[in-house]
């Protein structure tokens, strides 16, 4: 059997709790085995991010070669790549980015146009109402893999990792670049990792942000949509939503003016709601400011330990 399509609005396949694992490296023949094509569909012009499949709930997506964001924008990347990049909606994964892999994405605007998308970003995981706990969730960086991003002409700063609801997990040896590929001037307002709605992160490898006012690890309670409203109870009332949980076992280095390395915050409308809203930079963790005014860590409603 084979698949046309005609418009990018299209999703092929809706799966709950998808088969695991799922490895990049073989993601196409995976997917047109369980659509039962024979090949990747076609599709007519403007059409090229439709969605192969909406998966909500993945055990296990391993990132188990390397991907280049620009390629898939340019139309170089090989087919797992595009997949990856263009063709898949994931929800409520446990992503792991294998030892020595590498997540590139250095877009410019008409990188992000064809990838009809506005924010560079180099990984993302959202979780889904379907979530037991934010655990269902993950962002882990083995040692030695990378992620590196970087808006490569003027705009916003690009983010290294965002995780709602979820962990984000950086092992010893792993990396996250952010403004950091000297392609162009160092955009301002980067940010390493971005953790909302309870997520937390635990960095034990580097994280290195550029940029005037750019934040290494960004915590806060909720997330605000496109028109700044507040995404309070996104995915119904689940445990430990609102708590920001940050530790630093790691180095974290900016060297922007402005800049702040960990930056935590309860934003939560009800002000009487609880929230442990937590930053600690451990006994072997490491911040690094260059930058005039630069700050290492600063909070809203909090907790600090060092």
């Amino acid at each position: 059997m084979s698949i046309h399509i005609k418009s990018k609005d299209v999703t092929v396949l809706s799966l709950k709790n998808a088969t695991a694992p799922l490895n990049v490296s073989s993601l196409s023949t995976t997917l047109n085995g369980w659509a039962g094509l024979s090949a990747t569909p076609t599709h007519d012009a403007g059409a090229e991010n439709y969605k192969m499949a909406a998966i909500d709930g993945l055990t296990a997506y391993n990132i188990d070669q390397d991907i280049d964001k620009k390629a898939v924008a340019t139309g170089t990347a090989d087919a797992n790549s595009n997949m990856y990049v263009r063709n898949l909606l994931v929800q409520r994964a446990k992503v792991n980015l294998v030892a020595s892999k590498n997540v590139t994405a250095y877009l410019n605007t008409a990188d992000l146009n064809s990838l009809d998308t506005s924010t560079v970003v180099g990984l993302d995981m959202n979780s889904s109402a379907n979530a037991v706990g934010r655990s269902d969730t993950q962002i882990n960086l083995a040692a030695g893999s990378s992620v590196n991003a970087d808006r490569a002409d003027a705009g916003s700063g690009a983010v290294g990792l965002f995780i709602n609801y979820g962990e984000a997990n950086i092992a010893s040896g792993a990396k996250v670049n952010v403004e950091k590929s000297g392609l162009n001037d160092a955009n301002a307002k980067a940010v390493g990792v971005y953790a909302v709605n309870g997520s937390t992160v635990n960095n034990e490898g580097e994280i290195n942000v550029g940029g005037e006012g750019s934040i290494g690890v960004l915590g806060i309670s909720y997330r605000k949509d496109s028109n700044g409203v507040l995404k309070r109870n996104e995915f119904g009332t689940k445990p430990n939503a609102g708590n920001v949980g940050v530790v630093n076992k790691g180095k974290i280095e900016l060297d922007g003016k402005k800049a702040v390395g960990i930056y935590i915050e309860n934003n939560d409308s009800n002000t009487t709601a609880p929230h442990t809203i937590e930053a600690t930079n451990d006994t072997n963790g490491i911040i690094n400011m260059s930058g005039q005014e630069a700050i290492g860590m600063a909070a809203k409603t909090w907790k600090f330990s060092k």
